[in-house]
């Protein structure tokens, strides 16, 4: 026998099932399914698509604006630099589709137009060379795999993610806009930063530097004193007023004309074999260790080699 009691439960589920088939109906709890990536992938510069294309690498063989993703997952290397005389409207302007080349080992793209570029997805990169270009900032956080990078010739103030590099051996950011630079980093071992605008430049933990090149900057002061596997190195033509090399040992080449230097000694550097301290009016005494041998020193008439104190 259904009593009243029974009639309003049967009710309540009727009315639950049917609420549950509207919300269903219009998406209220449909669990969010992960969209398929597609197929293609956007190349809207022209330019990079037809050297795509030229390489093979765009199996559609069509400037449509896109090549299957499938084709940019099989490179390893990429090399879409412009010979030097390309008239500009034939340089690529627009990275952008690089971002699915996610097995990139190498990557050159020199003597374009390039402005910007986003290697966030390019985890596996170990060279990439961006020399003439117009990039002004660069974030290489999420590129540990990283051994060479060159920007030469670009117009770069900004440079992020260079101590996450940790398999870093040669950074070039020569010819940029660079005001200061701070790196930490115990793997590079050659950095090249000729003709910024650098001020300031802190290199604390970078140990294994074998070399560095920083002529043509505002440099007044540098602090050498963690970086003992130096072996060469060029700060001409800066505004140095100073220089300690005391824990640097291993120095062969230093070259330092055109600085504000007053003093100089490499009574320690028994290694030195070529010394450049011309146009640094103010320097007349460089102090040497009893006995030691420079084989090429660079040196004006007012400018002596001196045993004894420098007064």
């Amino acid at each position: 026998m259904i009593n009243n009691r029974t009639i309003s439960l049967l009710a309540i589920g009727f009315l639950f099932t049917l609420l549950m088939g509207c919300a269903d109906d219009e998406g209220l709890v449909q669990p969010d399914i992960p969209e398929e990536p597609s197929i293609y992938v956007d190349i809207p510069d022209e330019n990079f698509e037809r050297k795509l294309i030229t390489l093979g690498i765009d199996t559609e063989d069509s400037l449509n604006r896109r090549i299957l993703r499938s084709d940019a997952l099989k490179i390893t290397s990429l090399e879409v630099d412009s010979p030097f005389g390309t008239p500009d409207e034939e340089k690529i302007t627009d990275l952008t589709g690089i971002e699915a080349f996610e097995n990139l080992v190498y990557l050159s793209a020199g003597n374009n137009a390039i402005e910007e570029v986003d290697l966030v997805s390019n985890t596996k990169l170990e060279m990439v060379h961006l020399e003439v270009n117009f990039i002004q900032q660069l974030d290489v956080r999420h590129n540990t795999e990283l051994v060479e990078l060159s920007l030469l010739f670009n117009d770069l103030t900004e440079i992020t993610g260079i101590n996450e590099a940790i398999n870093l051996k040669s950074l070039n950011l020569s010819w940029n806009y660079l005001t200061e630079l701070s790196i930490n980093n115990s793997s590079l071992e050659g950095l090249n930063v000729e003709n910024n605008l650098l001020r300031t430049m802190h290199l604390t933990g970078c140990n294994s530097l074998i070399s560095i090149i920083a002529k043509q900057n505002e440099l007044v002061t540098i602090d050498l004193s963690t970086n003992i596997a130096l072996k060469y190195l060029t700060i001409s033509t800066n505004r140095l007023i100073e220089l300690d090399l005391e824990n640097n040992l291993n120095i062969e080449k230093l070259l330092l004309s055109g600085n504000e230097l007053s003093g100089l000694d490499v009574t320690n550097l028994e290694l030195l074999n070529l010394l450049d301290i011309r146009k640094n009016e103010a320097l007349t005494c460089i102090k040497i260790a009893e006995g030691q041998s420079i084989a090429t020193v660079n040196k004006q008439d007012h400018q002596e080699l001196n045993t004894h104190s420098c007064l």
